[in-house]
């Protein structure tokens, strides 16, 4: 949640119209449903757009929406997703890997771990839960296909 936003100041001037309105007896009822806003929006997903990697941020979308994210070129890696986050896709663009996934923006957000793994490669652990997610490809020298999973809990 943006503390700035037209929607958040709405439900400030709300509850504190309210206020006004209710008299003394109910301005600790009052205060506590400040208190719970702002506690919200302390602990809403902070807006992590990187402009160095992503370019121009071309939407503030908020609530439920679909999320493009660049992923690391590595064989193990960790990506900071909004908490429930869907992955729907990833793909190769340009020697880039990229997820899609769909998010909730006004959600906490998570530290997940992700593998990426190559045909006959080694380094699969039987007894880790991982849960695949798609095909990525790069080109040093030749095509090199990378399988992406998730590690699961």
């Amino acid at each position: 949640m943006n503390l700035t936003s037209d929607s958040t100041i709405n439900r400030v001037t709300g509850i504190l119209e309210h206020c006004e309105n209710t008299g003394k007896s109910q301005a600790t009822i009052c205060i506590q449903d400040i208190k719970n806003l702002l506690q919200l929006a302390n602990s809403s997903q902070d807006d992590s757009w990187d402009t160095a990697t992503r370019g121009e941020k071309m939407s503030d979308t908020t609530g439920l929406t679909i999320f493009k994210y660049q992923m690391p070129v590595k064989e193990e890696f960790d990506m900071t997703l909004p908490k429930g986050a869907k992955i729907i896709r990833v793909d190769d663009q340009d020697g880039m890997f990229w997820m899609w996934a769909v998010v909730d923006t006004n959600a906490t957000t998570e530290k997940r771990k992700f593998k990426a793994f190559k045909t006959g490669g080694s380094g699969m652990d039987p007894s880790e839960n991982l849960n695949y997610i798609g095909f990525c490809k790069i080109y040093i020298q030749m095509e090199l296909g990378l399988y992406i999973f998730e590690v699961v809990d």
